[in-house]
């Protein structure tokens, strides 16, 4: 009798080989082995540098190499005149001293990158 389907008992081990997928074809975790896909397997748009992590991009459905943003202490002072001072570690390139961090009013720690701003409400706006 002829074999019409394909399944596990009909079909010996290493005997197909390249086998193509239907384009809706899952594959289970499980099923793969460690260490076998390589980056050319994903769609990257830049080359691969030391330190960088693959981030999605937006609207291209590709990953890119993307540089990881530094971890940052933000201080916030007002002066007399109300103004908003801000007073950060510079990607942790300064440090503050402790008689400057307990002067401060508030303190966020963020990624670098963030500007701050007080709107007209006196409200604190966070832009990255």
């Amino acid at each position: 009798m002829a074999l019409t389907k394909v399944n596990s008992a009909g079909v010996k081990d290493n005997e197909i080989v390249n086998a193509d997928l239907h384009s809706a074809a899952n594959i289970a975790g499980t099923k793969l082995a460690d260490d076998t896909i390589a980056e050319v397997k994903l769609d990257v748009s830049n080359t691969p540098t030391a330190g960088h992590f693959l981030q999605y991009k937006d609207n291209s459905d590709q990953l890119t190499w993307a540089q990881a943003s530094s971890p940052e202490v933000y201080g916030f002072n007002t002066d007399a005149n109300g103004n908003l001072i801000v007073t950060t570690t510079n990607g942790g390139a300064d440090n503050i001293s402790g008689t400057a961090y307990a002067a401060f009013e508030d303190v966020i720690y963020a990624a670098t990158g963030f500007t701050f701003s007080v709107n007209t409400d006196g409200k604190l706006i966070a832009t990255i």
